[in-house]
């Protein structure tokens, strides 16, 4: 018996001719006229885009006036294009903000069942850590019925961020009107930690509609499918709007939250003299929000629209070992491109409030972090007039003694280059860093500012020089299977070596990129960090344990 075609049971829906819809055929359909539901399984020879298959199931849903309508499109083996790959890859962006700016531009290439993508900005560590491999190869399965292998090229390291030149914005027509805020809501101190370690939600103050729906759902969980959701999180960006209606001034109130496993956007119209009500929904603040989760046509994302709204009270850390506190010698700032989110204000803050005597501060080959940083010390200093921040970086440093760089490129001169941590002594050393920084960027910046050895040997005063992370020239050599008289020689440059969580370098067991082949297991990373104690050891160079810091806070890993 042959199928009905999409066409013969919907085409009377459509009111846009979508060429690939057409040629697919139903294989299931079920209709619930007490529930206003649809559910349809589709085939199709040709893939149908991800918009073209929201197109679809919207204009059926409007059509049958249906409360839920639901798709589910599978292809053909032939159906499986490049194009293809980039929409789904598209989809997963959607549905993990975490992938988002990793693929901007990125090249898609399909030969047979090998996957082939080309990065444009780097992130290919950070795409192996959130298993896109995985999550694209079971979509592709799931929808084509075929088993593929995805290999990446291109520039797998991070790149740095070139802002463009901001487009002058016109003033709005309207400007919101100022509301006097709702009265304060407040909470009684607690000592008990919530089960998250973030925030509590077993008692919402709720100050925007009736009452809180639904089972509470981690953010990293809600997808397209769902119609409505209940969720928490920080928020961290609001924006009002002020817009003229046939009724008059409305505001449009949108706001973004997070918690810290994802984030969604919500959006509400609100009457200017009832802003009050919203009052608590500003940045930093912890709510909790209930409402539907649509997709929004204007802003082509799925967006939050409110029903309920209530404050929640943030837990605080506290760090009760008694013991010695350590000093964190590897950390980044939100000014390590793509690499950290704290700000160094948060970061010096929390190191004081933990007891802890100082911090380095090592973004990736910059130091705009400093005037925040000073800022930052200046009021910890009020209640702890000892601590000390210790200003530094991680560079990217090449031999130009042993290797002739002039008629390299900047791919080439990539394979040559580490990462090496330059902390600063004293005022001196202030200088010297701000010299070398200099020069990296004015006159050696071949896609990274480059720290020439020949420039660090002639401006070493006042700076301690420590071997960095797993990209550092100690570790690479290690790797690499360098014999002891090389290693000796290499990490005899050093001020101290530096060792790291083998978490931090987990990565480098399932990477496919050269130098890792050798490590298969956590057992490979700790020998290596052995190795380096033992060189510390054998040359009396301190070894320094670090956590290469991305994060001031649980609460803002993903």
């Amino acid at each position: 018996m042959q199928r009905p075609s999409f066409s013969d049971i919907f085409g009377v829906y459509l009111s846009q001719n979508i060429k690939e819809v057409e040629k697919a055929v139903v294989l299931k359909c079920s209709l619930d006229m007490e529930n206003r539901s649809l559910i349809a399984e589709i085939s199709s020879e040709a893939y149908i885009s991800r918009e073209n298959q929201f197109n679809v199931i919207n204009a059926v849903k409007e059509a049958l006036k249906l409360d839920k309508c639901l798709m589910e499109f599978k292809f053909s083996e032939e159906a499986l294009t490049a194009e293809a790959i980039a929409d789904l890859t598209a989809q997963i962006r959607m549905q993990n903000a975490a992938f988002n700016g990793y693929f901007a531009g990125a090249l898609y290439a399909l030969e047979g069942q090998a996957v082939k993508i080309t990065l444009k900005q780097g992130g290919y560590k950070r795409i192996c850590e959130l298993n896109f491999e995985k999550i694209l190869s079971s979509l592709v399965r799931e929808k084509f019925g075929v088993d593929i292998t995805v290999q990446f090229d291109g520039q797998l390291e991070d790149v740095e961020i070139v802002l463009p030149t901001p487009t002058p914005v016109p003033a709005p027509q309207g400007q919101p009107k100022k509301v006097e805020p709702q009265k304060n809501i407040s909470f009684e101190k607690r000592d008990d930690r919530p089960e998250n370690g973030i925030v509590y939600l077993d008692e919402p103050k709720l100050f925007y509609g009736r009452r809180i729906d639904g089972k509470i759902k981690p953010m990293i969980e809600v997808s397209g499918d769902d119609k409505e959701i209940c969720c928490w999180g920080e928020v961290f960006e609001t924006e009002v709007r002020t817009i003229n209606t046939k009724r008059g001034e409305t505001n449009i109130f949108t706001f973004s939250f997070s918690d810290h496993t994802n984030s969604l956007t919500a959006t509400m119209f609100i009457d200017p003299k009832r802003m009050g009500d919203i009052a608590p929904v500003k940045e930093g603040a912890y709510i909790l929000v209930s409402g539907s989760y649509e997709f929004d046509n204007y802003k082509n994302e799925f967006m939050v629209k409110p029903r309920s709204m209530a404050l929640l009270q943030k837990y605080t850390e506290k760090d009760d070992y008694e013991g010695e506190k350590r000093i964190e010698l590897h950390c980044h700032t939100n000014m390590s491109a793509k690499d950290a989110v704290s700000s160094a204000g948060d970061i010096i803050s929390q190191a004081a409030a933990w007891g802890h005597k100082a911090i380095a501060i090592t973004d990736h080959g910059v130091v705009q972090a400093y005037p925040a940083a000073a800022e930052a010390l200046k009021k910890v200093r009020k209640d702890n007039p000892d601590f000390k921040v210790i200003y530094g970086v991680e560079a990217y440093f090449v031999d130009d003694i042993k290797n002739d760089l002039s008629k390299l490129n900047s791919k080439q001169i990539g394979k040559l280059r580490y990462h090496q941590i330059i902390l600063v002594k004293d005022l001196v050393g202030l200088k010297t860093l701000y010299m070398l920084i200099s020069d990296a960027h004015i006159n050696n910046f071949k896609g990274r500012p480059l720290t020439r050895k020949s420039k660090l040997n002639e401006l070493r005063e006042g700076l301690i020089i420590g071997s960095a992370c797993e990209q550092g020239e100690l570790f690479a050599a290690i790797v690499d299977g360098k014999s002891d008289e090389e290693l000796l020689e290499i990490a005899e440059y050093y001020d101290y070596l530096e060792i790291q969580p083998v978490g931090n370098n987990e990565y480098m067991i399932l990477s496919q990129r050269d130098g890792c082949e050798n490590i298969n297991s956590f057992d490979d990373i700790q020998r290596i960090n052995k190795a380096i104690i033992t060189l510390g050891d054998e040359l009396g160079k301190k070894t320094v344990a670090t956590a290469s810091a991305i994060l001031h806070s649980k609460r803002f890993g993903l």
